[in-house]
């Protein structure tokens, strides 16, 4: 399988586990990335709902691109975006009482971790000029 293939894969494995794994959570409520795009009863504000979509947008390019530096440039673009996106929801767990915040913390959970994964592993399968999982040369007999 060659690196191109992986890195498909990899961005269709961003998607999966972002939409649909949980990836935030406060005290014993967990939400999925479907939950914080399309969720208006959460009180999630529209700078995280961006960030998300803007993640989702890098994973969606990184399975479209077949240029290795666009790969690597939407995977770094999707960490920055989901670091944000953590960083903007922590500042207003702070300052307003909403569904989540139970504890008045915000930990990231299974789905946000797969996807940051996802997005490094496309980044270095970018990067690396060598086929990962290539198939070997034939041996001149």
């Amino acid at each position: 399988m060659k690196n191109n293939q992986i890195i498909k894969l990899t961005g269709a494995f961003i998607i999966i586990s972002f939409l649909f794994f949980p990836v935030a959570g406060c005290g014993g409520y967990n939400v999925n990335g479907a939950d914080i795009i399309t969720d208006k009863n959460l009180g999630i504000n529209a700078g995280v709902r961006i960030l998300s979509v803007l993640s989702v947008i890098c994973a969606v390019l990184i399975i479209y691109y077949r240029n290795n530096i666009k790969i690597f440039n939407s995977a770094i673009c999707g960490i920055v975006f989901l670091f944000f996106a953590y960083l903007f929801s922590k500042v207003q767990m702070k300052s307003s009482n909403n569904i989540m915040d139970t504890e008045g913390v915000v930990r990231l959970k299974a789905g946000a971790y797969l996807s940051i994964l996802g997005f490094i592993f496309s980044a270095y399968l970018a990067k690396t000029k060598k086929e990962l999982f290539g198939d070997k040369p034939k041996s001149e007999e």
